[in-house]
Parts: structure tokens; C-alpha cells; sequence
């Protein structure tokens, strides 16, 4: 029915999500939906209502045709957009170090628009489209809705605690200790092109991630002295050689083929490199285990699991696996019943 009536008013056609399937990053597109097919919606349960005798639908309808409920839904269109930005950037995977504080800034300094201002351009839009005629009845988009003074009230003092309880709790999650924005010296993108500038480049950096790494009382992962002597080799290496190489590519490069006159470096890499920046790969690890572990492998072994999500994670893509050399490989271990039956 709700197909039929956005074909019949000839508004986008979006599938709404039920509440069970929306995760913490889809609410953006759960409410984009929502905004997206409103009119059809309404109109849905307006004839439910009238036609079926529907109390719910009825009470639906003039629910959502309400000042209170059309100011969130544009209100969640501009704070959801947002977040989901910034949530979409940090789950790249070649992530650099030198754009997470500037990004969670960026979103952090939009929401504070957002609340200090009248809110964001849905907002703004929302605002623009209600009218007031003389007898005090309140239009939306020529259509008459429910509002009261202590509807637009509430709307104002909601959008500016929700806000702040929102920036408050990303400023806690993403606080700039300096550690991680100490990181980016390790991004070959922001080596100085002049050689001058590029002798003095991260040290005070370097100094913050060794003290991170090695405080006082404690077995210090690498020498101290030793880092800061391979560091200026370090530099130099990656400007000639690795210009352009991304921090997972750089950590293997160095590991791997240059580990013998940088060892201290190559250690300091080593433990950058499982810094867990976001939560976004411990997140994306339990979401390949429900993938891996279902209902008919429940009684699969941890060390098996551990290994099918590893092949699914670091592994090649399907298209590039030669199956018939694992066959092979499997079929020849050991002998197996299945090869030698009689057909």
C-alpha cells in the first residue's frame, strides 16, 4: 500500500526499515526514509484509519502531523546526517592518523552550529515551511498540524540538551590526548618536501609517542636513544622511497626489508600499528563471527573460528582463491574414506 500511494503522489519510492534491523549507524537511513516517503505515510494511514476503522493508523496519522514529531524528524535529518559522516569516514580502512582529530572536530564544531543556531538546513527548511494564519492555526506546508506553545517549547530545549549530551559524549570518546594526532608523523604524506624542514619534522611528536610507549617504571618496548638516532634515516628512506605509501603498507615495508639498520623504529611501528584507534575493526570483527558462526556451526571450535575469521578478514578475495590447489592439498594430507569408496 505504501508503494502504491508514493507512486500515486509520485514521491520516492524508499523501503522503511522495521525497528529491529537498524543498527547505531543506520538510524540516518532509517529517518531519511521516513522523512523521504511522509507524505505517503500519512496518507497510508489516514485511509487505514478511515476505510478500516483502524484506531492505531488514526492515531498514527495525527501523530506524525504534529509540530513536535515533523521538528524531529527534520532535526534527526541534519544531527544523524552528521554523526553518520563522520561515522562513514572512520571506517576506512587506510585511516590516516593526521584526520581523526580534525574530523571529529569538524562534526563536533557542526553540531554546536546546529544548537547555537537554528538548527541545520532540514531544520531551517522545517522552520521556513510553518506558517501561523490570524486565528492562530499552524501550517505546515499548507496543511494544518497540531501545535502548541509548549510543543515548540519542548522542541527548543530538546535540541539544544540532546546536543550538548551529544558533543559532551564524543569529546569523551575522542578525547585529544595528543597521542594519536602524535601519530601522523608516521603518515609519508605529511613529510615536508624541503629537506630543512623535514631534519626538524617530529620530534616533539616522536617524544610523546616514546613517552606513551616507554613511561617511566616500566620495560620500555624500544631504546629510547637508539629511535631517536634512526629517526632522521627514517624520514629520509620514506621520503625517497615511500612517498605515498599508506601506514599499513609502511609498518611491512619497514618490518620486512629494512628492519636491520631500523630495529628500534620497526618495533615503534609494530606497536603503532595495533593501536586501536576507533572500534570500528572490533566491531567489524564481531560482525564477520555472526557471519561465520551460525545456528548449524554452533558447536564450532574457537581455534577453527579464530582461523575462518582471519581467512575472511586479511584473506584474498573469493574470485582470486584457488580451490582446486586446496583440494588438492586437503585430499593428499591424509588418506580419506570419501576418495577411496568404490562408486
Amino acid at each position: 500500500r505504501l508503494q502504491e500511494m508514493t507512486n500515486i503522489l509520485e514521491t520516492d519510492s524508499v523501503k522503511l526499515k522495521s525497528i529491529h534491523a537498524v543498527r547505531w549507524l543506520s538510524y540516518n537511513e532509517a529517518n531519511w526514509a521516513l522523512h523521504r516517503t511522509l507524505p505517503a505515510v500519512k496518507e497510508v494511514l489516514k485511509t487505514d484509519g478511515e476505510e478500516l476503522h483502524d484506531a492505531t493508523a488514526e492515531g498514527l496519522g495525527n501523530a506524525i502531523m504534529s509540530y513536535d514529531f515533523l521538528a524531529y524528524n527534520h532535526l534527526m535529518c541534519d544531527i544523524l546526517g552528521t554523526i553518520a559522516s563522520l561515522s562513514k569516514g572512520l571506517q576506512e580502512d587506510a585511516l590516516p592518523f593526521s584526520s581523526i582529530q580534525p574530523a571529529v572536530k569538524s562534526a563536533t564544531d557542526a553540531l554546536r552550529a546546529m544548537q547555537e543556531g537554528d538548527g541545520g538546513p532540514k531544520f531551517e527548511e522545517f522552520l521556513s515551511n510553518i506558517t501561523e494564519n490570524e486565528n492562530g492555526d499552524i501550517f505546515f506546508k499548507g496543511e494544518q498540524i497540531k501545535a502548541t506553545p509548549q510543543m515548540r517549547q519542548a522542541v527548543h530545549r530538546a535540541r539544544h540538551e540532546y546536543v550538548h549530551v551529544l558533543i559532551d559524549n564524543m569529546d569523551n570518546r575522542f578525547p585529544d590526548t595528543g597521542i594519536v594526532s602524535a601519530f601522523k608523523i608516521f603518515d609519508p604524506r605529511n613529510l615536508p618536501k624541503d629537506r630543512v624542514e623535514r631534519s626538524q619534522y617530529g620530534r616533539e611528536e616522536l617524544n610523546i609517542i616514546l613517552d606513551h610507549f616507554c613511561p617511566a617504571g616500566r620495560q620500555p618496548i624500544v631504546n629510547r636513544e637508539e629511535c631517536r638516532n634512526e629517526w632522521m634515516t627514517f624520514k629520509e628512506l620514506v621520503c625517497t622511497n615511500f612517498p605515498n605509501a599508506t601506514f599499513p603498507s609502511l609498518v611491512s615495508h619497514i618490518t620486512t626489508q629494512h628492519a636491520v639498520y631500523l630495529p628500534e623504529i620497526a618495533k615503534l611501528l609494530q606497536a603503532v600499528a595495533v593501536v586501536p584507534v576507533t572500534t570500528v575493526p572490533c566491531e567489524r570483527g564481531f560482525s564477520v563471527q555472526n557471519m561465520v558462526k551460525t545456528k548449524g556451526r554452533a558447536k564450532i571450535k574457537a581455534t577453527t573460528l579464530d582461523v575462518l575469521m582471519r581467512i575472511y578478514i586479511e584473506g584474498p578475495p573469493i574470485k582470486e582463491f584457488d580451490f582446486q590447489r586446496a583440494l588438492g592439498k586437503w585430499r593428499t594430507a591424509k588418506p580419506r574414506r570419501i576418495f577411496n569408496q568404490r562408486r
